[in-house]
């Protein structure tokens, strides 16, 4: 993801200290975030346990390698995707294989900006509003649907 100059992220997260893989939820600081649980289940390729508005995976300021089991989502694309276009509802996304409910399905890539900073007269954009840097802060404010 692109992120531009005049939007402030909040700095790294230090990352877990765990060797390898993560294996105790409980050790694992990445984990401790989730709510002292690894958020995936890890049987059809890893699937969510419970819907979460925001996920915490380890990352790249952890001690852990590529195959910790709290890398779910960074494991690349699992699902064949086709973007189309419908005759009535602009563009789609669907896929060619059954995607079981929970699982990740691709990385959404897109530019992070401040809402003044959007060019209203593109027609080259899809623009939505994300609050997720609210919600890692702990920040109440948004209904989550089943």
């Amino acid at each position: 993801m692109q992120v531009r100059k005049s939007v402030k992220l909040p700095s790294n997260a230090p990352g877990c200290g765990c060797e390898g893989t993560c294996v105790d939820p409980k050790r694992c600081a990445c984990a401790r975030l989730n709510g002292s649980d690894f958020p995936y289940v890890h049987r059809d390729g890893g699937r969510l346990i419970e819907p979460k508005a925001v996920v915490f995976e380890c990352g790249p300021n952890c001690g852990c390698g590529l195959e910790c089991v709290n890398r779910t989502s960074q494991k690349g694309m699992r699902y064949r995707l086709e973007v189309f276009c419908t005759p009535k509802k602009g563009w789609g996304v669907r896929s060619w294989d059954f995607i079981p409910s929970g699982a990740p399905v691709c990385e959404y890539i897109g530019v992070l900006m401040k809402t003044d900073e959007v060019d209203p007269a593109s027609e080259n954009n899809y623009v939505f509003d994300i609050d997720c840097l609210q919600t890692m802060k702990g920040l109440d404010g948004r209904e989550v649907y089943p």
